[in-house]
């Protein structure tokens, strides 16, 4: 974890997955929660900014023993887009896929929207 400003977060760690693999995910720091939007390389947007993350990174706790800062820790997991070739493809784990893929856009009976 490198910046904070605002809702968006810096995190060297994001770039070593495609731009928008943690859209839709969350973000874990301490017992905080954040909604991830949206992710480009290094850069995940927030749904609402976390004062604790950025109070964090601008008084970093030292250890005692060196004097070095102590690296932040937070979690991050990836998003998923409730589609059943995402859950197949970037989770391996259709079994438990919970959606309707086969439902059709369109009512067959009225021709109406069904979303």
């Amino acid at each position: 974890m490198t910046a904070a400003s605002g809702n968006a977060l810096t995190i060297l760690e994001a770039a070593g997955q495609p731009d928008g693999w943690f859209r839709g995910g969350v973000l874990r720091f301490g017992a905080q929660l954040g909604f991830i939007t949206d992710h480009i390389g290094t850069t995940l947007t927030l749904s609402r900014p976390m004062p604790e993350f950025a109070a964090a990174l601008a008084t970093p706790e030292v250890n005692p023993e060196t004097g070095d800062p102590i690296p932040l820790v937070a979690d991050i997991a990836s998003g998923c887009e409730l589609r059943a070739a995402t859950c197949t493809a970037k989770f391996g784990n259709l079994a438990n896929f919970g959606g309707f893929p086969e439902i059709p856009g369109r009512n067959s009976f009225g021709g109406s929207s069904i979303v």
